[in-house]
């Protein structure tokens, strides 16, 4: 039985990893090596091409490119692309959010049966969504 092998890329000497994962409010790095140090790259997320900013900075150093993401959030959590020429190179980045703790716990508070009571804690994230 012939063996198949995968065809051999015109642009990238290595690829994109499959996946990425990444703490919110951290940041990654996403890196793929050329076979031409001169060829120019597009990086995509969900199909849209990245402008380059505080939050996607790009990196070219010889044949070697890099895209890292500022502190990451739910909204990075998508499919990427670095696109050379007709070649492309796929990757998932996963956002995983730390668990909500308990920062400040709640006080013991005496009422007299029927009066109003209130009760306040602290989570350690903003805009957590809590059950009492």
């Amino acid at each position: 039985m012939k063996k198949v092998e995968p065809k051999k890329s015109d642009a990238f000497l290595k690829k994109l990893e499959q996946c990425y994962s990444v703490d919110k409010g951290k940041r990654t790095q996403m890196h793929v090596e050329l076979h031409d140090p001169n060829v120019q790259v597009k990086w995509l997320k969900n199909g849209v091409e990245i402008k380059p900013s505080a939050k996607y900075v790009f990196e070219c150093v010889g044949n070697k490119r890099t895209l890292t993401i500022n502190k990451s959030n739910l909204s990075d959590d998508a499919a990427y692309e670095c696109v050379v020429g007709e070649e492309k190179s796929f990757t998932e980045v996963f956002v995983k959010e730390p668990p909500v703790t308990i920062t400040k716990l709640l006080d013991d508070v005496h009422v007299v049966v029927g009066e109003k009571v209130e009760f306040e804690c602290e989570v350690s994230e903003e805009g957590a969504n809590v059950k009492w």
